[in-house]
């Protein structure tokens, strides 16, 4: 050894030249067979020339080098692939990247259960026990809800009360808390030992049948969410007990259980010794990401410690525990291979050491993403042995029902997303601090996100007492108050074309596009604009109809009417004015000091005589004692009756549908008026139609009904070789602000009220010190008007300065409250009754604001009354302004506020599931009352519960869903809907229909959902050009042109969403039109 050292230090020099000259004449870019034996071959006929000079295939020294090629090349690529995995921009196998995931401290998801609650239907017990009645309930299956027992609601509880605890009954819950706005409270059963942790059930997942467990609940305090129990053998099992406030036949008012799809699973581990960061695999596949617990168990299986779920058993997370939380008994999860999962423990310096039996409880379920539906669900029956009041065992059983779409299961997460979000949440550092960390880390919670985008609503420069008020309006009702409103009447006809051939039958046309016209609440402003209400008030007291109130609750009163004293019988067979009161039909009443109120007709009994006395006279009562007339709210007693509109019809009845679709079935075109003397509607044939140049609404005439120039139609249909085209006309309510207000998040949706148990909307209230119309008196009453909808422009531009107003109330049945409220803002006073009514006028412009949107505005200079007429582009406008007036904005979502925070962040989430259902309706179904639903802010709020720790002490996490809009087809909104009209280059070989298909794909790809953020305004220019450069050489030009009535090309350049919104296009090949070139007649109404 000492030999071979010195002289391997005395010929030093000699040695390294012959390494250098080796690895000089090396080729190191060989690294395949043939470059490896080229090289070879070079490198010994370079140094080697004399040596060996025979080239000859067959030589033996031949197959040596291209064996030594072989092998060079085997075990290069086999190093070339080993570095790859290295490297999680290059790496392919799974496991590689789990393990650079998990080095860079990021847990990859597995896959994530449906899971949801079913409510209670039925219970039944076999112990001994009787009702008020004194019938015995054993053995009786007794309903939550029965319409045909009213005791069932009672016996339920008296059952179930049985089964819980003494110290638990209902009413004294073990836990209550207020989740997503519906009071949550659970219950536990006093069960007997050796019951089942769990109970099985299966149910149809995409047409197969799948295993899923009933498992206990409890409310997580800290998240504010419901949580499976931990799985302990003989411990109790908890229900659920929900109350939205709107009743016990409500789907989401009852007691429930939680279920999830999978099977649970436990495995124990023997740990004798004391082992440093012991890691325990777990060899089953498929474990879902959320259902992991471990625990202490002694050998009769009873548990003796439960073990907390961290991120990292080392750290700072592991310090944070055993430190401020005084816990030192953690664990975490590594996502292995196959979802297979290891558990890790710590070291036993911030996290102990496991000793003894470990039990690790684990759920295996589906890696797949979707929607389980209530019919998916059987009526699933489970049941178990309790210990009842009187210390005996009997057995309970149960009957549960799935009442809500689930959607919360989704696959693992993919070795793409992997690769993408390892990185962006390794910069979070584990938190969410900046704006970058809440848009990237709430990635991680699940796969089942397919786009996400965070906002802050709040932050930390308001005040804590705007903070508190929540000035958004988001999470809490505002009242907004100013005195520059202004508010004028629109006539607008919409129209709506279903190209043909279709593979919609006429009943389906009937029921998709027809049917709800009807209720529209623009058409029901119509009704009230042009149909005058009947003048039932004499000065002859002996002639004067009066009310006699019988009883009055709920905000209803039954009663009957009296003329000198004689109860009335009403309805159509009566040739007095009693005839106009029907169901349906509004009334004024007026009081003896002038009041004035207007109520609607719920019921008639008996003509509003009812049964007779015992003196063979009509009593005005029900068989029940209550009057023969319900009326919509509660009227005082003998008050008269003033005016008396018509009954109006919000629902075709089955003669008018069937003379609706015969009409369709033969291809007719016809109208639709409404008889308002028998409350009917009635058809008009397409011959007693006007000419289409006088369909606009301002052309309404009552005088033509029945002639041969009917103008009286509401709804036109009309059929030509290529389309259907239905008209409606509309009678449209705008007002808006001048400088004071802007109404941004108006809320023209629906939300429950709990303490009117009613739907709330934005309203806009007209105070009662307005003066009444040119005149210097005062209104006298306040005047409400419920939001309808956004104003949009012809251009598709939402204008926040203005928006669409209503009298229909949805809680008076889509009635308005007072018909007449708009002719009494602007109706001028007149005191002589024999001169027609006169209006107020305002003036009205177009104009461009400073994004260049079109826009109509308010203008006070414009009318200055008398005989002034308007310039171009300018209207005058039945209407009124500078009016007192308060917006209540009614919050989207019932959100305490908390005032100890510095921001609020909306995290806005489209999920996979949503995206699925909704291009599966928008491709095949496409009828509005499947349409899915978008999931819950509580469905997303259980979703990313597993990172709601993770953000800063000082932000609030409000989740809310995304949701699509479509454009241009028939499921957009009408003022949305348009055609494409291409002009094709001359000469080229593509076919129209050809053209169709790549212009429809051109634009699916312009609108994939990874190139549009939420909220984000289209521009046509964009999609023209997109559509140009993808059909180079095959069209010349590309334009929309809208459908709606008067629109003409260039109306929808930009159209701007909501907020939560982003655009998916509903394109087919009926709405692209291919025509010889554009003329000034194909670039206006499609």
């Amino acid at each position: 050894m000492a030999q071979s050292t010195r002289q391997r230090n005395l010929f030093a020099a000699e040695d390294f030249r012959v390494v250098y000259d080796s690895f000089k004449q090396a080729n190191f870019k060989a690294y395949d067979y043939d470059t490896i034996r080229g090289a070879m071959v070079d490198y010994i006929q370079t140094n080697y020339p004399e040596n060996f000079n025979d080239w000859i295939q067959s030589s033996e020294f031949v197959a040596l080098v291209e064996l030594m090629a072989f092998l060079g090349h085997s075990l290069a690529f086999r190093v070339d692939l080993a570095s790859r995995e290295n490297f999680l921009s290059t790496a392919e196998r799974r496991s590689s990247i789990l393990r650079i995931a998990d080095f860079l401290g990021y847990s990859a998801s597995r896959s994530v259960p449906a899971k949801g609650l079913l409510k209670i239907q039925s219970i039944k017990t076999n112990q001994p026990l009787y009702d008020v009645a004194g019938n015995t309930l054993r053995n009786a299956e007794v309903q939550f809800v029965d319409e045909q027992n009213p005791n069932s609601y009672q016996n339920f509880l008296l059952i179930l009360n049985e089964v819980l605890y003494s110290t638990n009954k209902f009413g004294r819950p073990t836990a209550r808390s207020r989740i997503d706005g519906v009071q949550t409270e659970t219950y536990a059963a006093n069960m007997a030992n050796n019951q089942d942790v769990v109970f099985k059930f299966r149910a149809l997942v995409n047409g197969t049948h799948q295993s899923f467990e009933m498992h206990s609940n409890y409310i997580d305090h800290e998240d504010n969410i419901l949580r499976e129990s931990t799985p302990i053998p003989n411990s109790n099992f908890q229900f659920v007990y929900k109350n939205d406030q709107q009743g016990i036949t409500s789907p989401n008012t009852g007691f429930f259980v939680g279920f999830k799809q999978g099977t649970l699973q436990y495995s124990d581990f023997n740990a004798d010794n004391a082992i440093s960061n012991l890691t325990i695999d777990v060899g089953a596949q498929r474990v879902n990401n959320s259902d992991v617990w471990v625990q202490n168990v002694d050998t009769d299986g009873s548990v003796l410690k439960n073990w907390t779920k961290v991120d990292s058993t080392f750290g700072t997370s592991a310090m944070f525990n055993s430190i401020v939380n005084k816990n030192r008994d953690l664990y975490s999860v590594t996502t292995l291979d196959n979802d297979n999962i290891a558990i890790k423990f710590g070291d036993g310096v911030y996290a102990d050491v496991p000793r003894g039996i470990v039990r690790t409880w684990y759920r295996t379920g589906l890696n797949e993403t979707y929607t389980l539906n209530p019919e998916d669900v059987a009526s699933v029956s489970f049941g178990f042995d309790y210990i009842g009041r009187d210390g005996n065992t009997y057995t309970v059983g149960f009957k549960v029902r799935l009442e809500e779409t689930v959607s919360t299961a989704s696959s693992r997460e993919s070795v793409k997303t992997i690769k993408e979000q390892a990185g962006r949440v390794f910069a979070a550092q584990d938190r969410m601090i900046t704006a970058e960390d809440y848009s990237v880390f709430p990635l991680t919670a699940s796969e089942n996100i397919r786009k996400l985008k965070s906002i802050n609503r709040t932050h930390s420069g308001h005040s804590r007492f705007i903070d508190i008020n929540d000035p958004t309006a988001q999470y809490q009702t505002v009242n907004m108050i100013a005195d520059d409103g202004y508010i004028y009447s629109e006539n607008t006809l919409d129209r709506i074309a279903i190209t043909l051939p279709t593979d919609l039958s006429e009943t389906l046309i009937f029921r998709k596009y027809i049917k709800d016209i009807v209720k529209n609440p623009e058409v029901i402003n119509l009704f009230y604009k042009e149909y005058e209400p009947i003048d039932a008030y004499s000065t002859n007291v002996n002639q004067v109809y009066k009310w006699q109130q019988e009883t009055a609750s709920n905000n209803t009163s039954t009663g009957y009417f009296t003329q000198a004293n004689v109860i009335q019988r009403v309805g159509p067979s009566m040739v007095t004015k009693t005839k106009y009161i029907q169901v349906g039909s509004m009334i004024e009443f007026e009081d003896s000091n002038g009041n004035t109120m207007w109520s609607r007709v719920t019921d008639v009994y008996q003509d509003g005589l009812g049964v007779d006395n015992d003196s063979g006279q009509p009593s005005g009562r029900n068989t029940n004692g209550r009057g023969a007339i319900t009326l919509s709210n509660i009227v005082p007693n003998n008050v008269s009756v003033k005016r008396i509109f018509s009954g109006y019809n919000t629902v075709f009845s089955d003669a008018e549908t069937t003379a609706i679709i015969e009409q369709l079935q033969n291809k007719n075109s016809f109208g639709l008026r409404f008889d308002a003397i028998n409350s009917t509607w009635k058809i008009i044939k397409g011959s007693n139609l006007p000419h289409d140049e006088y369909n606009a609404t301002s052309y309404f005439d009552l005088e033509t009904a029945g002639t041969e120039q009917d103008q009286s139609w509401i709804i036109r249909i009309e059929y030509s070789a290529d389309k259907w085209t239905i008209l409606t006309r509309r009678f449209r309510l705008v007002f808006g602000s001048q400088k004071e207000i802007r109404f941004y998040n108006q809320n023209s949706g629906l939300k429950f009220n709990e303490e009117t148990n009613k739907p709330d909307r934005d309203t806009i209230i007209i105070h009662r010190i307005n003066t009444k119309a040119e005149s210097n008196e005062s209104l006298g009453k306040d005047i409400e008007f419920y939001l309808y909808k956004y104003y949009t422009t012809s251009d598709g531009y939402t204008d926040d300065k203005v928006m669409i107003l209503t009298m229909s109330n949805i809680n008076n049945e889509l009635y308005p409250d007072n018909p007449m409220a708009f002719k009494e803002l602007t109706e001028i006073p007149n005191d002589n009754p024999f001169l027609p009514p006169t209006y107020s006028y305002i003036g009205i412009e177009s104009d461009v604001d400073h994004y260049g949107n079109s826009c109509m505005v308010y203008n006070p200079d414009i009318y200055t009354g008398g005989d002034a007429t308007p310039d171009e582009g300018q209207q005058f406008v039945e209407g009124r302004s500078d009016l007192i007036f308060r917006w209540k904005r009614i919050a989207d979502h019932n959100q305490r506020i908390d005032p100890s925070i510095s921001n609020v962040i909306d995290i806005y989430v489209l999920t996979n599931n949503y995206d699925t259902l909704y291009r599966n309706w928008l491709a095949n179904d496409r009828d509005e009352n499947t349409k899915p639903l978008a999931p819950t802010t509580e469905q997303l709020k259980t979703q990313f519960a597993n990172i709601d720790h993770k953000r800063s002490v000082s932000d609030s996490l409000i989740y809310r869903s995304a949701a699509y809009k479509p454009l241009f087809g028939d499921t957009a909104d009408t003022e949305l809907q348009a055609k494409f009209r291409v002009v094709k280059i001359r000469g080229t070989t593509l076919t129209d229909s050809e053209i169709q298909s790549k212009v429809s794909e051109a634009v699916e790809e312009f609108f994939n959902v990874d190139n549009w953020d939420f909220g984000e305004t289209f521009y046509f220019t964009e999609l023209s050009t997109h559509i140009h450069n993808r059909l180079a050489g095959i069209i010349s030009s590309v334009v929309i042109v809208p459908l709606q009535e008067n629109s003409v090309f260039g109306n929808l350049f930009q159209i701007t969403p909501e907020t939560h919104e982003i655009f998916i296009p509903d394109v087919t090949a009926t709405n692209i039109e291919i025509v010889d070139n554009l003329t000034a007649a194909n670039l206006r109404t499609a």
